[in-house]
């Protein structure tokens, strides 16, 4: 096998046999698929028996560990040189796979991830991620990525080499794992960026990426963990202060708040929505009227 694709899934038996089949029936068919149950309790083991497809290989976990401790578990028993991802309630293209082989073959080994845009799609809204200066984000991409993510866990193309050098997933985090995956890849390795859309990723109000509380978490994990490289940019740093003070807002941590947000704006003086979050604060706002505020501050000075 060329490929080792590896799924995670916990309880997903509604949306795992769309998930498995978009990757069975991949146009390019020399790999092999390892689902990673992570101590499901629901019908995902009678969903998986229905697959008669020698590819599959399910590895079953006695309690649940937590997605990317079931993702390593997965990478671990792989046998191929390269690695993808897939989610249990996301749908790959039919082409995914061939078009990123064909790719990855073609780099040299400073490459190490081939990943792909994908459709974000969040009830009737569907979006292509990023969409947004696709230029800095193939090849040396760790400074864009400092600023934040854009690569998602499903788009993920990467060669075993790399992981074996790098380490796997921080099953420590509680969200922004594949981010924090990238910056460590993206230290060493260049990535290459196909700007079709590969992948549809399902958002629902459920999701993990819905918490806030997790997200504080991560953002302080990740820069405790990361300092060095985020502190070696004053406008990254505050970039990511910003992020973490907003991120406690959006849980109503005012208090919590305020040092984060002060830390951006004195890293960075001249960006106006640090200085308008600060202000907004001092004045006593609500948070959802600084979110508020500043957004009609931004179209009336842009005339929109």
């Amino acid at each position: 096998m060329n490929v080792s694709v590896v799924l995670p899934c916990h309880n997903r038996a509604g949306s795992l046999s769309s998930a498995v089949e978009s990757v069975l029936n991949q146009t390019y068919k020399d790999f092999e698929l390892i689902v990673v149950d992570d101590g499901s309790t629901d019908a995902t083991t009678e969903v998986l028996l229905k697959f008669r497809d020698e590819r599959l290989r399910v590895i079953r976990l006695e309690h649940q560990r937590g997605a990317c401790a079931a993702r390593n578990a997965g990478i671990r028993s792989s046998t191929a040189p390269f690695i993808a991802f897939q989610d249990s309630d996301d749908e790959w293209l039919p082409n995914k796979l061939e078009r990123q082989v064909a790719v990855a073959n073609e780099m040299g080994e400073e490459y190490g991830v081939v990943y792909t845009t994908f459709w974000l799609i969040q009830g009737d809204k569907c979006e292509q991620v990023p969409r947004r200066k696709l230029d800095e984000k193939e090849g040396h991409v760790l400074r864009p990525l400092l600023r934040g993510n854009f690569v998602s866990t499903q788009t993920i193309f990467v060669r075993r080499s790399c992981l074996d050098v790098c380490g796997l997933f921080d099953e420590s985090l509680p969200r922004l794992q594949d981010w924090e995956l990238c910056l460590r890849l993206a230290e060493r390795y260049q990535f290459k960026l196909l700007r079709e859309p590969y992948v549809r990723v399902y958002r629902s109000p459920k999701s993990i990426s819905r918490d806030q509380n997790k997200l504080v978490e991560a953002y302080q994990l990740i820069l405790k963990k990361h300092y060095r490289l985020f502190s070696a940019d004053k406008r990254v740093m505050a970039t990511l202060y910003y992020k973490l003070g907003t991120s406690l807002l959006a849980i109503n941590e005012r208090e919590l708040a305020k040092p984060f947000l002060l830390k951006a704006l004195r890293h960075d003086p001249l960006k106006e929505c640090y200085l308008f979050s600060v202000l907004s604060l001092a004045c006593g706002l609500p948070a959802y009227r600084i979110f508020a505020s500043f957004e009609n501050w931004v179209a009336r000075i842009s005339g929109k």
